[in-house]
């Protein structure tokens, strides 16, 4: 295979061990009963994920974050996500868990991924084989060690018939208004807009109880138009100390929820492509990679142009250049100041959620054998960065003028006007806090980050091509 505009990275290659005709598949839902509503509901609420209680296990605890019903292509399961730890990790293999219906006519072994690779893995993904889907939408499973002591029960609930099929959703986690920063609640609809003009299909939008009222009015045209579908997750502290520490609380538990959530709804998805990082098609990709909908259509050309068919490629990764951050009263594609080289150890990427069983913020942690990931040269498409400070940009740092996405500035504040009755100046004032709700107490874990590994001295850019 030739490879003029992507990288194949070898490491792709060792996947799940699990032959992809078995891999996965998911319709959605999750809701841990009784369920407990947020401060705000809507008739586009797919979800509400209260993490069960945790399970004594013999040396180890169990405790699951989500549980999501997976239905299609032949392949039935519940997804029951779990943090990752060493010590967890190797006590899961060595032991195995079963799952059981509470009425005691079914009960199969748990599958589990997420711990197969040498590099960051912060979330592990239990299948549990199901016989058939519920027409009303709940389950109702056992826990059970392989003695066949019940160790715990979950119950899990979805919404039917709220998704269809698109060709890409976008995951949105958790978002607050952070004091002294220019504020999400404007920055996140200029996002939503771009990301609509140029193909994402739909959007799965994640709160959090006690987030700024500002993201009730961000989210409402986005739900009642049926363009975003939303699920209220409930954060539970853990006792693994890197949590918190390493993925700025819910983002990673978010980013593996939201991947099973859209299975069997989207050919791609971004699961971490945060509201401050712009795609950009660039002047070095063919032509017909410039169309309107290259959110949507990009990666398919990518894996033809590498020769590979949509089910064996599990990401394609992504390069990023900071960009100064715009006054607060401008949209963030006016700025023009950039890094001159871009940001060479954390990529992002879009996965194919048929292919991939668990990720991390900045790449894949589990897929499927003989698949690959791709990536793009800086000089064919990257993400803007919005996110270097006065001070930052200031130091020094080797800033030079790129405008490539100024012309995007007029449709952005036409589509927010379409879509909020009103234009920019007026928009940004409503959005903006008077005062930032800060993240609750237990948003980040109250642990030193000194000692902690980054699993194996892995490099962050080992088996990618930078071609500076």
């Amino acid at each position: 295979m030739g490879f003029a505009l992507v990288a194949l990275t070898l490491i792709a290659s060792r996947g799940s061990g699990e032959n992809c005709s078995d891999c996965e598949d998911a319709w959605l839902v999750q809701a841990r009963a009784p369920s407990r509503p947020g401060p705000w509901q809507s008739p586009r609420d797919l979800a509400t994920v209260v993490p069960p209680a945790p399970m004594p296990w013999g040396d180890v605890e169990l405790q699951f974050l989500s549980a999501i019903p997976v239905f299609g292509k032949g392949t039935n399961y519940i997804a029951l996500l779990h943090d990752y730890h060493h010590g967890f990790w190797d006590y899961a293999t060595k032991h195995r868990l079963f799952c059981a219906s509470s009425d005691g006519s079914h009960k199969a072994a748990l599958k589990l991924w997420g711990g197969e690779i040498d590099r960051m893995k912060r979330t592990i993904a239990f299948h549990c084989p199901w016989p058939q889907e519920a027409a009303d939408g709940n389950y109702h499973l056992i826990v059970q060690s392989e003695e066949g002591m019940q160790l715990g029960e979950i119950r899990t609930k979805q919404t039917p018939n709220l998704l269809g099929r698109h060709g890409a959703i976008a995951c949105i986690a958790v978002a607050w208004n952070e004091p002294g920063m220019k504020p999400t609640s404007t920055r996140a609809p200029q996002w939503l807009e771009y990301s609509l003009m140029h193909g994402v299909g739909h959007f799965l939008l994640y709160t959090q109880d006690g987030m700024d009222e500002e993201f009730l009015r961000v989210y409402r045209p986005y739900l009642e138009q049926g363009l975003a579908t939303r699920i209220h997750i409930t954060p539970v502290k853990t006792h693994f100390e890197h949590y918190h520490a390493v993925h700025h609380s819910t983002h990673n538990w978010v980013a593996n929820d939201c991947l099973y959530r859209a299975k069997h709804h989207a050919r791609w998805v971004l699961p971490t492509i945060d509201w401050d990082e712009y795609l950009i098609v660039k002047e070095g990709a063919p032509a017909r990679w410039h169309g309107p909908n290259f959110m949507a259509n990009l990666w398919d050309q990518v894996a033809a142009e590498a020769s590979l068919t949509h089910n064996e490629v599990h990401a394609v990764m992504l390069s990023r250049y900071q960009f100064a951050v715009s006054p607060a009263s401008e949209l963030d594609t006016t700025s023009t100041l950039r890094e001159r080289k871009v940001a060479r150890k954390l990529l992002k990427y879009v996965v194919n959620p048929d292919v991939v069983n668990s990720v991390f913020v900045h790449w894949p942690t589990s897929w499927a054998e003989g698949t690959f990931a791709l990536k793009l040269k800086r000089g064919v498409a990257s993400l803007n960065h919005y996110r270097l400070s006065e001070e930052e940009v200031g130091e020094g740092n080797g800033m030079v003028r790129d405008e490539a996405l100024v012309p995007e500035v007029p449709a952005i504040a036409n589509a927010l006007r379409a879509r909020f009755g009103k234009p920019w100046e007026k928009l940004m004032l409503e959005l903006t806090p008077v005062t930032a709700a800060n993240p609750p107490d237990d948003f980040y874990e109250d642990v030193p980050v000194d000692g902690l590994e980054f699993d194996d001295g892995f490099e962050y850019d080992d088996g990618f091509e930078f071609d500076d």
